[in-house]
């Protein structure tokens, strides 16, 4: 049985590593799904902008590695770079919001996220060539 009282979480936002804002939300613990959290979720990314040239592929096997998800990252011919990448959700939905800001180089303006059936039986997160 889990617990059905709700919780107030505080939510930070940074602008060039400052605060400049609080905002707080509240959640019901009763509301959340345990067995979600553990599940494997495999996510299809098309990351656009200026992410070619600028390590955003190394940058996005680091981050999964790091996450423990598995999958691939590869540059497409018309400038965007295509991720698929599977593991526990709130991992995917961290590299996910990572994706947005990329590395110091990057300038991204879109990211368009597709959520497929997992597959599972990948090893590492891997560039593709």
């Amino acid at each position: 049985m889990y617990p059905t009282y709700s919780t107030i979480l505080p939510r930070y936002t940074l602008l060039d590593n400052r605060v400049v804002g609080i905002v707080v939300f509240m959640t019901s613990w009763a509301m959340q799904e345990p067995k979600l959290k553990h599940a494997t979720s495999r996510a299809h990314m098309l990351v656009a902008g200026g992410v070619q040239g600028v390590g955003y592929r190394a940058a996005v096997k680091d981050k999964a590695r790091f996450w423990g998800l598995t999958g691939w990252v590869r540059n497409l011919p018309d400038g965007r770079v295509e991720i698929v990448a599977e593991g526990p959700l709130p991992k995917i939905e961290l590299l996910e919001r990572w994706c947005w800001q990329g590395p110091p180089l990057a300038r991204v303006t879109d990211v368009n996220l597709v959520w497929e059936e997992s597959r599972g039986g990948q090893g590492e997160f891997e560039i593709i060539r």
